[in-house]
């Protein structure tokens, strides 16, 4: 047996492993979905809301990790087109790659759907989402000047997906 050098302090964490785990969202789902969005987005959306998408024509991903919801991605499909209509990560989740993981889980879902092309829209000061969406391959098409409220710009994006 080796024994740990005594300079070096192993804790629980040291040597902790936990699964982030990314699935299909579904109705059941849509009080994780809405909290989620509040925590991003100011007003969020509410579980009714969230409901209301999943019913309808939407796809959605979610990552959960320990059972503890940790980031979505929901989009809206309309024939062989779909819009990203919204992507969250809760703030313990940031920086550890989930929404780039939750847009790849939720462009696999989009081909099986035959969508084509998924469209965005985004505010220009979401300097970490821009980022993330152009790294990812989105082509910006559009600007929206002072869109929001905050006097910030709604910059549109498109990914060929066939």
């Amino acid at each position: 047996m080796v024994s740990p050098s005594p300079r070096c302090k192993i804790t629980r964490r040291d040597y902790a492993v936990t699964t982030i785990s990314i699935r299909p969202a579904c109705l059941e789902d849509a009080a994780d979905l809405a909290a989620l969005h509040g925590q991003s987005f100011t007003p969020a959306w509410d579980t009714a809301a969230m409901g209301g998408f999943l019913r309808q024509n939407a796809k959605a991903m979610m990552a959960v990790k320990a059972d503890q919801p940790m980031g979505f991605t929901l989009a809206r499909l309309a024939a062989d087109e779909a819009e990203l209509l919204s992507i969250a990560v809760s703030p313990q989740g940031r920086g550890q790659g989930l929404g780039r993981a939750l847009l790849l889980g939720l462009f696999v879902m989009l081909k099986e759907a035959k969508v084509q092309k998924l469209f965005l829209e985004v505010a220009s000061d979401n300097k970490v989402a821009c980022h993330l969406y152009e790294h990812i391959g989105f082509i910006r098409i559009g600007m929206r000047p002072k869109y929001y409220a905050n006097g910030a710009d709604a910059l549109t994006y498109s990914l060929s997906l066939g």
